[in-house]
C-alpha cells in the first residue's frame, strides 16, 4: 500500500483583551465619550464593537502569520453637558501604542507576525 501524505495547518490566536478605557484631564462623565469600530483580517470583519460606554464582550480572533489585520474605529462626544470635550481613541499592540486619534476615524493596518494582544483604549480631553 502507498501512504497518502497529510498536511497540518496551525493558526495562532490573537486575544482581543483587554479592551480598556482611560479618562483623563477631569473628564469624569463616562457617558460623554463613546466609540465603535471593527477588526478585519484579510478584508473580512472578524470583530465588531458598537457604540458603548462599558467594555464590549472580549473574544479571540484567529490569524496566521502574514495575515493583514486592520483596526478601524472612532471615538466621539455625545450628550448634553459634554460640550467642549474631545473623544480620543488609541490602539495598542502588546502594550505599545501604535495609533491614536482625536474625534477622527482611526485606522491601523499591520501584517500579523505574532503580536498577541490588541487593546483599544477610549478616553477624552477636557477643555
Amino acid at each position: 500500500t502507498t501512504g497518502i501524505p497529510t498536511t497540518t495547518t496551525t493558526t495562532t490566536a490573537v486575544p482581543i483583551f483587554p479592551i480598556t478605557y482611560n479618562y483623563t484631564n477631569n473628564c469624569d462623565e463616562p457617558l460623554c465619550v463613546r466609540s465603535s469600530g471593527t477588526i478585519t483580517i484579510n478584508g473580512t470583519v472578524v470583530y465588531t464593537w458598537y457604540t458603548y460606554t462599558v467594555p464590549p464582550v472580549s473574544g479571540i480572533i484567529t490569524a496566521e502569520i502574514g495575515d493583514t489585520i486592520e483596526i478601524e474605529g472612532i471615538a466621539y462626544v455625545t450628550g448634553v453637558g459634554c460640550e467642549g470635550l474631545e473623544g480620543t481613541l488609541t490602539y495598542y499592540i502588546d502594550g505599545l501604542s501604535v495609533a491614536a486619534a482625536t474625534e477622527d476615524p482611526l485606522i491601523y493596518s499591520f501584517l500579523y507576525n505574532g503580536e498577541g494582544i490588541i487593546t483599544i483604549e477610549k478616553g477624552c480631553i477636557a477643555p
